[in-house]
């Protein structure tokens, strides 16, 4: 008979047990689902240079990082590559496939291409009026979404050189504060990739893009430790 009631007792505990973790389980499937990251931008983000390593940064928190870079993009609607092509990112698919991938977080690396004298100097553009306009109008449009994003706005990483026009001064001077203002206007948050890589020129071969892992790490555990609050 005791061994009878020994059997129910531990079966009445196994029960519990398994009953407890169904319950955490569930809990934690809510929270701890996999969290989708936007990555928008222009070239130093459309051709994997640091959003692959982000992804392995970030594994193991259980996100998912997909990229919506476009070649020569702007934040201002009316920007246009060295070729003439409007690159406003707005006006790209990536942009629209972005809003479809409801994201949870989003991180808009933009700014770059801004600082073409074409672009920047342009008078239709009144230069940071207009840029901060149209990058807050970027940043409530992933607000509005019904996944309601963290949306992160990523400082252009320091340019070395004037590659296709792109000038560093403009970025540091007008761009980066111009940045600022929307992220306190908008609420969203400031990851300094700006200042990450101003002693990696080695790692910047054309003096824009990263050239070496190491370079792409830089970029990339930047965006990383803002996501995960480190």
């Amino acid at each position: 008979m005791k061994g009878q009631w020994g059997l129910m007792l531990l079966i009445g505990i196994v029960l519990l047990i398994l009953a407890a973790l169904i319950i955490l389980l569930s809990v934690r499937g809510i929270t701890f689902r996999v969290k989708k990251v936007a990555c928008v931008g222009d070239s130093i983000t459309k051709n994997g240079y640091w959003e692959d390593n982000l992804q392995k940064s970030l594994s193991a928190e259980r996100y998912e990082v997909a990229g919506f870079g476009v070649n020569g993009a702007t934040a201002l609607a009316a920007g246009i590559d060295n070729d003439t092509s409007e690159k406003g990112y707005t006006l790209q698919p990536e942009y629209d496939d972005s809003l479809a991938y409801q994201p949870d977080i989003v991180v808009i690396m933009l700014g770059t291409n801004d600082s073409k004298p074409f672009n920047w100097e342009m008078p239709d553009n009144a230069n940071a009026a207009q840029f901060r306009a149209d990058l807050t109008a970027l940043v409530e449009s992933y607000k509005a979404l019904k996944s309601k994003p963290r949306v992160y706005l990523a400082l252009p990483p320091t340019a070395f050189s004037d590659f296709a026009q792109i000038q560093n001064e403009t970025v540091e001077n007008d761009i980066i504060p111009a940045i600022r203002e929307v992220a306190a206007a908008t609420g969203a948050a400031v990851i300094d990739t700006h200042s990450v890589n101003k002693n990696a020129q080695d790692d910047f071969i054309d003096g824009v893009h990263p050239s070496s892992d190491a370079g792409r790490e830089l970029l990339a555990q930047a965006v990383a430790n803002a996501i995960l609050g480190k």
